[in-house]
């Protein structure tokens, strides 16, 4: 049996320093991407200052090495669950003159299609060819072995942060949904200190006929015929948690003062939800006009043409 070793030299974070950007904005470990909108991309920028004397000493002379940047939107705390590759660019230490260097990694677009909630977004200093044949090594020699690596997770924040969908069977659900029912948005929380992205399911009816339709890549008219379907449910879903914020058992008041270690709670979405919809189309009324309006036929309609013109700018 073949002695191997499973520990090898790395690279510490004081020998390659970063800064991470998005959409020109710096953003630290746990930062918001703020008034992020379903489907924007974001563009991601990585300053980085290396320290090639220390970084050479934890690379084999028979390893070649590259920088990768990867992502992954985080399925349990409310993202799509995709993860992909979005950047390579080859690191060799003969390239450099200097002791150190400042370099940077630009462009680099995430796609917004494929994002919610929370991403983790990676940086990483691997093993990409390798000549050695030793079996024992204080080096990296294996492709794929990380020399570096460094991370942050950021929260996608805005009016239309999301949350969690599911394709199921109505009819195999217990207690069984109307079979005829598209879609249903789920409430899972029990306070307004819960996460967002955690407290609301929405669930679509898989053996509808309108979900194939959902759920196709189609082009032309067809396509927008489809955004369009897809703007009008989402108005729908939107209208309903606009009226959670009014409720009895919803906001008590706006708050204006939210610090970024609150700002994905239930409680700080309503107020921004309701904020936003006060100053754009109710400026003179305060929450407990605007909570009587909720309880009221006719203040339903004025707040249901201001919540869909409200929604559908979002999602332009």
């Amino acid at each position: 049996m073949k002695n191997h070793f499973y520990t090898y030299k790395t690279v510490g974070k004081k020998d390659i320093q970063t800064e991470w950007f998005i959409n020109d904005k710096k953003v630290k470990d746990n930062g918001l991407v703020k008034d992020w909108k379903k489907n924007q991309n974001l563009e991601l920028k990585i300053q980085l200052t290396l320290f090639h004397n220390e970084i050479q000493k934890a690379i084999s002379q028979n390893v070649k090495c590259a920088f990768y940047v990867f992502y992954h939107s985080l399925s349990i705390r409310g993202g799509t669950s995709i993860q992909n590759l979005l950047y390579t660019e080859d690191y060799n230490v003969t390239d450099y003159q200097s002791q150190f260097d400042d370099i940077s990694f630009e462009n680099i677009l995430i796609d917004g299609r494929e994002l919610a909630g929370d991403v983790k977004i990676s940086l990483a200093l691997a093993v990409k060819e390798s000549t050695s044949n030793t079996t024992q090594s204080i080096f990296a020699t294996e492709i794929g072995s990380i020399i570096f690596e460094e991370e942050i997770l950021v929260h996608l924040e805005g009016t239309q942060n999301l949350f969690p969908t599911r394709a199921v069977d109505f009819s195999k659900m217990n207690p069984p949904r109307e079979k005829n029912s598209f879609y249903f948005l789920e409430k899972r929380f029990s306070n307004l200190d819960s996460i967002f992205n955690q407290s609301y399911i929405l669930y679509f009816n898989n053996q509808h006929p309108y979900y194939n339709f959902v759920e196709s890549e189609l082009k032309g008219e067809s396509e927008k015929f489809q955004n369009q379907f897809l703007n009008l449910l989402m108005n729908d879903v939107y209208q309903k948690i606009f009226y959670d914020a009014l409720s009895d058992d919803g906001l008590d008041e706006i708050l204006t003062d939210i610090s970024d270690d609150d700002a994905q709670t239930l409680r700080v979405v309503y107020s921004r939800l309701v904020a936003n919809l006060r100053n754009d189309y109710f400026p003179n009324k305060d929450l407990k006009s605007l909570q009587e309006m909720s309880k009221t036929r006719d203040g339903q309609k004025e707040l249901d043409l201001a919540i869909q013109d409200f929604i559908f700018a979002e999602l332009k």
